[in-house]
């Protein structure tokens, strides 16, 4: 069976291929388009149809039925009719892999959560996540507590979110003078792995924060101190493998 995060990865890809194909497809209702405009979004789906159907992916037998075909005339033109054949199928294979994705996570909700401690450079995260990529967030105390425990909230409300941002600041100093997260910071970290999975936890680290020995390992997006914006790049790429971003 594939890895949950090579399918998800093929999923976004496909995502991709559909709006180029939808594109094509507006350009097609005038007449026809040039094969080779399109030729390169058709074999890129077949690359990916077959790599799911090597990995054996679940519902490789509900793939099966529809074999994209080769469409096109001698003259190598696509009509609107054959794009909009391949454009279906597509939108098939999305369905069925997006349908296995959501049974992956135990989370329904679609939002990311935002975690941090004392440093206020989380805001202008939230900030590029909300209005430049689009994409909703929680932070927990932008939430009602509603008579709750902190930690019934912060499970109850991670309900509606598959995948947390970790922001991981030296907020604490230490005896011997090193720079440490916070304890919540820490134990949060753990919280969403276990409940998302550890793909779905990114880790934004302040370079010169102490880390833990048993997270020491764990792959992270770094910035300098204060410069949060700096790494934003290397977060986008990080949210492509699971958002239309």
């Amino acid at each position: 069976m594939a890895e949950p995060l090579h399918q998800r990865r093929q999923l976004r890809a496909l995502q991709r291929l559909e709006k180029a194909l939808a594109n094509s497809l507006s350009q097609a209702s005038l007449g026809s388009v040039e094969a080779r405009a399109v030729d390169a979004y058709i074999d890129k789906y077949l690359g990916i149809l077959r790599d799911l159907k090597n990995e054996d992916v679940d519902g490789t037998e509900v793939l099966e039925p529809f074999q994209p075909l080769r469409v096109g005339y001698s003259e190598e033109l696509y009509t609107a009719s054959d794009i909009n054949r391949v454009v279906n199928d597509i939108r098939i294979a999305i369905d069925i892999l997006s349908e296995q994705d959501s049974l992956v996570g135990k989370s329904k909700g679609d939002k990311i959560f935002i975690t941090h401690g004392r440093d206020e450079q989380w805001r202008r995260l939230q900030a590029y996540l909300e209005k430049q990529l689009r994409l909703n967030t929680i932070e927990l105390s932008q939430q009602a507590y509603r008579g709750r425990h902190t930690l019934t909230k912060l499970d109850q409300e991670s309900n509606n979110c598959n995948y947390a941002i970790i922001v991981m600041t030296g907020d604490d100093i230490t005896e011997d003078g090193a720079s440490r997260a916070r304890e919540n910071v820490i134990h949060e970290i753990g919280f969403f792995q276990a409940k998302f999975g550890i793909e779905r936890v990114c880790l934004m680290y302040e370079i010169g924060t102490s880390i833990p020995s048993n997270i020491d390992g764990l792959g992270r997006v770094q910035f300098e101190k204060g410069r949060i914006e700096a790494s934003f790049s290397d977060l986008h790429r990080e949210l492509q493998e699971f958002f239309d971003v």
